[in-house]
């Protein structure tokens, strides 16, 4: 059983306590301080306490699983959620033009390394995407914005999410572009059915939250 230590250094007990604060499971990590804490799980058992720096010894939870526990530290309580290492478990997508890193990275998330039949949802590195499908989610370089999107969408939406991005839309007479000169961290794209979701080059996909922001967006537009 691998065991991790859990890093909090993102925990800011100022935040709301009705917040939740999304780790990752399977993973060494660490959280210096002081004074007296705990972590109990929702049903009030304890699972580790101590002084000072909290360690806490987990194994990586089940494919798409999560456990959603309590750290209480100078009276002090806060919603943290882990998630498993695979959270994108159950996605039936594919990668397209994407950067090898990026690609078996979302593939270790849990989208299927192969598939039988093609898939309607694509994660791609380019824009405009170059597969059919019905939901598309682009990573662009810096050097491909600004980023022409054409005229012919029935919408375009721009998103801030909790990691902020660079993202703004361009208008002029002859076409629409987006670029990088906004706060923006995604703009969606509609026409008919297809959707394309472009995000900012900032979109980091270490980073649990962006991790869970593709998985909700796949969810909201399943239908």
């Amino acid at each position: 059983m691998k065991i991790f230590r859990l890093l909090l250094f993102l925990l800011a007990f100022s935040l709301n306590a009705n917040e939740v604060v999304n780790l990752w499971s399977g993973r060494d990590q660490t959280l210096p301080g002081n004074g007296a804490w705990s972590i109990a799980a929702e049903h009030g058992r304890i699972l580790a306490s101590g002084d000072g720096t909290v360690r806490f010894e987990l194994p990586a939870l089940a494919d798409g699983a999560t456990l959603d526990t309590v750290l209480t530290r100078d009276g002090k309580a806060q919603k943290v959620r882990f998630h498993s290492p695979k959270p994108l478990t159950g996605i039936y997508a594919g990668c397209q033009d994407l950067p090898k890193k990026k690609e078996n990275r979302l593939i270790q998330y849990g989208l299927p390394a192969a598939f039988k039949r093609l898939p309607e949802i694509w994660f791609c590195g380019a824009f405009p995407p170059k597969v059919a499908g019905r939901l598309f989610f682009v990573f662009a370089d810096r050097r491909d914005f600004p980023q022409n999107i054409g005229n012919d969408w029935e919408s375009i939406s721009l998103k801030r999410a909790k990691n902020p991005g660079r993202l703004s839309v361009l208008y002029d007479k002859k076409e629409q572009s987006l670029g990088l000169d906004g706060d923006f961290t995604y703009a969606m794209l509609r026409k008919n059915k297809k959707i394309v979701v472009v995000f900012s080059p900032e979109f980091d996909l270490e980073k649990i939250e962006n991790v869970l922001l593709l998985k909700q967006l796949v969810e909201e537009n399943e239908k």
